[in-house]
């Protein structure tokens, strides 16, 4: 299903129909469609490509105000672009975070111009990504870190396991300073990583000067690079062009 240009457009799902009135719409494209302010408000287990783009008002593509339980299980593409007002990918309104959501089919997200976005990923939907191969993000201007801290209180380290995740892509994000904002374990098979134009971001611990000069930040703790070298025997293809001024 593909929706281009409907000005008037304010809300795509009616909460009056039947839960099950989309369960075979496998694509959806939204673009252009400038009122509205939430892609995804109703259940659509069948769905396995999401393309939003060019919405002028767009705040939420996942907005999620109750118990649902699964949302989109099938989803695996996500395509955001060009969606100045966005402030959050998924947006869960019950504040006790019952029935949240599982997205662990998602394989490949794309975040593109999108300068209100502070993060990308929820603690809680960061969590379950046992199939996330490729997590691409460009050209989002407030964005500081990949996945928001916990809301629920927690004295241990956070631990995030993404299995099947071979390509990272950052380029021109000058507020991203971490993946998470507090001490975390990591470990995910990368074949590709590239950082691009992130002034205050090295992808991994050295203390070269322009890192202690410019006060820049760890992406990734020097104990990933370890544990997938020697524990994984993963190769890594290290591409990481920083602006050097």
């Amino acid at each position: 299903m593909k929706l281009r240009s409907m000005k008037s457009l304010s809300k795509i799902w009616n909460l009056k129909h039947p839960s099950d009135s989309f369960k075979k719409l496998d694509t959806l494209i939204i673009e252009e469609c400038d009122k509205l302010e939430n892609a995804m408000e109703g259940i659509f287990g069948s769905l396995c490509n999401l393309r939003v783009t060019n919405c002028r008002y767009m705040q939420a593509i996942f907005n999620i105000s109750e118990q649902v339980g699964d949302v989109a299980s099938n989803l695996q593409d996500v395509h955001l672009e060009t969606l100045p007002k966005l402030e959050h990918v998924w947006r869960m309104n019950n504040k006790d975070l019952v029935g949240i959501p599982k997205f662990n089919n998602l394989k490949r997200i794309l975040v593109q111009d999108c300068d209100s976005l502070e993060y990308i990923f929820p603690f809680y939907v960061a969590k379950n990504l046992d199939n996330l191969e490729s997590l691409v993000v460009c050209d989002c201007y407030e964005l500081t870190k990949i996945v928001a801290e916990s809301e629920v209180t927690n004295t241990d380290k956070a631990r995030f396991h993404f299995p099947k995740l071979s390509t990272i892509k950052f380029s021109n994000m000058p507020a991203l300073t971490s993946f998470y904002p507090t001490t975390c374990d990591l470990s995910c098979p990368l074949n590709e990583l590239s950082i691009e134009l992130c002034n205050y971001l090295e992808p991994f611990n050295k203390r070269t000067e322009h890192a202690q000069r410019n006060h820049v930040h760890v992406f990734f703790p020097e104990e990933v690079l370890i544990l997938s070298i020697l524990t994984l025997q993963l190769h890594f293809l290290i591409l990481a062009k920083l602006n050097r001024k």
